[in-house]
Formats: structure tokens, C-alpha cells, sequence
């Protein structure tokens, strides 16, 4: 997964979206709260997800919650890569279990759906940023598919084989 503003340094900070709590309220504690994007950079995958790393500008370093989305219904995911029960756990917001999390993750779990499903606009802007990311994606030639010049080994030109075999 690679941040959406490693690759648009100047769209990806202005089209982040933020929570600001201004008091302690009982369920996040008070701060400014970025919901960073993170796309998958594999060439031929078409996941249509993203993953929300939420931070708070006054505790660099922490991680408040890690949500994983994919926007499509189940049914998607098992017609377009038909393997069973893909679907389930690819489709809709669950918080990555392999990544870090905080006490108040669930919370911002619950605040992330909520946003979707109240403002239609930001479902589309990930849905948009998810297409540009992967339009954007520079192509790479595998290692097994094209052997890179530098790396390949070294043959000697024919000329110079003919003159070894002489000089035996």
C-alpha cells in the first residue's frame, strides 16, 4: 500500500479528510484526526479498496485506527475474481487486524461509516483518488519476465571464443 500523497504531493494533503473534536466528549479524545489514504501498487490488481490510516497531528508517531474499505458489494468480488468467499472480506470497512490500533479505534470505525454513508461526495473523491492512483501507476517488468540488462550475465563475444579455443 502506498500513500495517496507519496504520489500527488500537492492534491493529496487539501483532499484528506479530517475531524476535529474540540473537547474530550467521552468517545475520541480532543484533536485534528487525518484519515490518510493508502492504495495497493500491484500492477494487476483491481481490489477497489483502500486503507485509512487515522493519525492526530499533536501525537505524531500514533496510529488511532487502520481501516481497510473496499467499496463494492460482495457480490463483485466473487463474479470478477471468482474465489469463494472473497467478498466477504473484501467488501465494506473492518479495522485490519494485522495493523495498529488504539482503544478508540471502533469509535473511529463507526465515525468513518458514518461519513460515508452521510456524504455521498466522499465515497466518490476515494473512489476517484483510488482511479487516478492506479492510472498513475508506473509499469514495471517483472524480473522473470524481462531480464534486466546490468543483471544478466556477461558473455564473452564470439570472436574472443574462437580465440580461446585456439590458444588450448
Amino acid at each position: 500500500m502506498i500513500p495517496f500523497t507519496k504520489r500527488f504531493p500537492e492534491l493529496g494533503p487539501r483532499e484528506t479528510r479530517t475531524a476535529f473534536f474540540p473537547d474530550d466528549d467521552g468517545d475520541f479524545p480532543r484533536g485534528q484526526y487525518a484519515f490518510l489514504e493508502s492504495y495497493c501498487e500491484e500492477e494487476d490488481c483491481d481490489c477497489r479498496r483502500v486503507m485509512l490510516t487515522v493519525v492526530e497531528e499533536s501525537t505524531p508517531g500514533k496510529i488511532w485506527a487502520t481501516i481497510s474499505f473496499g467499496w463494492d458489494p460482495p457480490e463483485w468480488f466473487t463474479d470478477e475474481t471468482d474465489l469463494e468467499g472473497l467478498g466477504a472480506t473484501a467488501s465494506g470497512a473492518f479495522l485490519d487486524p494485522l495493523c495498529p490500533q488504539s482503544e478508540h479505534a471502533a469509535e473511529f470505525l463507526d465515525l468513518f461509516e458514518w461519513m460515508i454513508t452521510q456524504d455521498p461526495a466522499y465515497l466518490e473523491r476515494l473512489k476517484r483518488h483510488y482511479a487516478m492512483f492506479k492510472a498513475a501507476q508506473p509499469t514495471r517488468k517483472r524480473s522473470w519476465e524481462t531480464p534486466d540488462p546490468a543483471r544478466r550475465a556477461k558473455r564473452p563475444k564470439p570472436e574472443l571464443l574462437k580465440k580461446r579455443k585456439k590458444l588450448r
